[in-house]
């Protein structure tokens, strides 16, 4: 009986493993939903961020 419930827990660890890391890579990957609307953001907000890339410029008067 305890062998059995041993194979069971290693079974539901690695499928439980498996679809985590499906989840994050879904979510945080190269083209996960998170840096696509981090890209959509910065698209719609062209403005706002050169704006704030130009803040700590520091231009010198000749």
């Amino acid at each position: 009986m305890g062998n059995n419930t041993l194979i069971k827990g290693i079974i539901i660890g690695v499928v439980s493993l498996i679809l985590l890391t499906i989840i994050m890579m879904v979510l945080i990957g190269k083209n996960g939903l998170i840096n696509q609307e981090i890209r959509k953001y910065n698209d719609t907000h062209v403005e706002e961020n050169s704006e704030r890339l130009n803040d700590g410029v520091v231009v010198e008067e000749k």
